[in-house]
């Protein structure tokens, strides 16, 4: 079998090519399998007791797509970061460690929607801020910490979402 040169796409949500890894919730394996099926390797997360229940396993709280090849983790997740690691990804840990509470739990849950990163400020993680800050990304408050639990990407500059806590 041919080894895959791995791209990361220019920005997180949208790839212009065909995908070859996604970050899945290590939950259903027939979701893994189904994505194996089609070439597609699988970044998979774990239960993380650090959250609740019904979202400790979910990706977009445990990690943050920056971009190209850059992301954060939570702190102490190992096994996810030495996944994105083996595939070339650069990966930061978070400052804080989540707690099972809201909104201490959100720490990665955010959104980077063309150069513009939708968050609620308050509750995003310090290390991610300041790599935003640093980045030149334009940082736009909502009220809604699940921000990207709470959004379906359809196009480069919209989301499709029933929160009024994202405006």
């Amino acid at each position: 079998m041919c080894a895959v040169k791995e791209r990361f796409v220019e920005k997180p949500n949208l790839p212009e090519s065909r995908v070859t890894t996604a970050a899945v919730s290590g939950a259903y394996p027939e979701i893994l399998e189904a994505l194996k099926a089609h070439g597609i390797r699988c970044v998979t997360t774990e239960f993380d007791t650090r959250l609740p229940d019904p979202i400790a396993y979910h990706a977009d709280m445990q990690m943050f797509h920056l971009d190209k090849g850059r992301t954060f983790v939570l702190r102490g997740e190992e096994a996810l970061k030495k996944q994105l690691t083996d595939i070339g990804y650069q990966v930061a840990e978070t400052a804080m460690t989540p707690e099972p509470k809201y909104p201490k739990d959100v720490l990665c849950n955010m959104l980077n929607l063309n150069g513009t990163v939708l968050a609620n400020l308050g509750v995003m993680d310090p290390n991610i801020y300041t790599c935003l800050e640093d980045a030149g990304l334009k940082m736009r408050h909502v009220n809604q910490g699940y921000t990207r639990c709470a959004t379906a990407v359809v196009a480069k500059d919209a989301i499709i979402t029933m929160d009024l806590g994202i405006r």
